[in-house]
């Protein structure tokens, strides 16, 4: 199962012969009925020799899909009620990810130019210029493999006893002095739970910096933050905040439900197993541990079921640029 921003959405890889009464519902839905694009068209015969990817909700009733034609993603399609909900992006993740399993070098796809930024944030390129396919305006987009494939086989460094060792942290300067060499050791996530991301241990330029190296490090890379106090933050004009405003694609940054139990008062977790974590107290009193893969996985896991629960807050999606 796919975990979404907004909801669980299930995806798997799906043939022509198994699934072709759904796959041609869907984008006859989308492409045929509100585009416009003639059936003889949109069907065009090569769906058998295609790989296909079929997105469906939990109960089953399929809501998306999409198809993988040698090296060109096409026909990537969501049933209208389901848009704006990570399903298009869950989809393309699936098939990248396949795509890398198979050993290939680049993926390519003709977007149509309203879409373009949809694509881009997944670190697809533009080449070229404009051209219409089927009446409609499309840009040819390459994602090439590079900088995938050199994070993916990144070789894991020795992990040394004190890399495992618990360190206590006694007050706000010395978790401050962690976070912008915690943020580095992340792969493809870090995630931040916070009250309002206490300045005195976020709000620096040192932090700053490393969340916006990490982040445009490679496509994949995304630093997730939930806070339980969004007003105070639009009022305080904080350097995080304002770097998820300029960088939404790869730092988002959401408000917690109220009342909402957390495994930790505050903690910083990254999936290569760095943990940093510290309770509501003066003087401040945490511990960090480089090397905790257990320990991350449970803050991991019950971060992200949070993160289901949660959305976006109104006073930080208008704190002026």
């Amino acid at each position: 199962m796919e975990s979404l921003d907004y909801f669980p959405v299930v995806i798997a890889p799906v043939t022509w012969v198994e699934q072709s009464d759904a796959l041609q519902a869907i984008r006859r839905q989308v492409f045929v009925v509100e585009q416009g694009i003639p059936d003889a068209e949109e069907f065009d015969g090569q769906d058998a020799a295609a790989q296909h990817w079929l997105a469906s909700t939990t109960d089953g009733a399929p809501i998306g899909c999409a198809r993988l034609l040698g090296d060109r993603i096409g026909r990537l399609a969501v049933l209208p009620e389901y848009r704006r909900r990570g399903v298009g992006a869950a989809l393309l993740r699936w098939i990248i990810r396949d795509a890398l399993a198979c050993g290939q070098g680049a993926l390519q796809l003709h977007a149509q130019t309203q879409t373009l930024g949809f694509y881009e944030a997944l670190g697809f390129e533009p080449r070229g210029e404009e051209f219409l396919e089927a009446g409609i305006s499309h840009r040819l987009m390459v994602l090439p493999f590079g900088n995938l494939l050199a994070v993916r086989e990144q070789p894991a460094p020795p992990v040394s006893e004190a890399e495992r060792r618990r360190e206590v942290l006694e007050g706000a300067a010395a978790i401050a002095e962690c976070v912008p060499s915690w943020i580095p050791r992340a792969l493809r996530r870090a995630c931040i739970l916070s009250t309002r991301l206490d300045p005195e241990i976020y709000d620096s330029d040192a932090v700053r910096d490393a969340v916006l190296e990490f982040a445009t490090s490679h496509p994949q890379a995304e630093v997730l933050m939930l806070v339980r106090e969004p007003q105070a933050l639009a009022r305080a004009g904080h350097r995080l905040v304002r770097l998820a405003q300029r960088l939404s694609s790869h730092v988002q940054l959401r408000a917690l439900p109220p009342a909402c139990a957390t495994p930790e008062d505050e903690f910083l977790v990254t999936d290569t197993g760095a943990v940093l974590c510290w309770q509501h107290a003066r003087p401040l009193r945490g511990y960090g541990v480089r090397h905790a893969p257990a320990d991350a996985r449970r803050l991991i896991d019950a971060f992200q079921e949070l993160w289901n629960l949660s959305e976006e807050a109104p006073e930080l999606r208008r704190l002026a640029l």
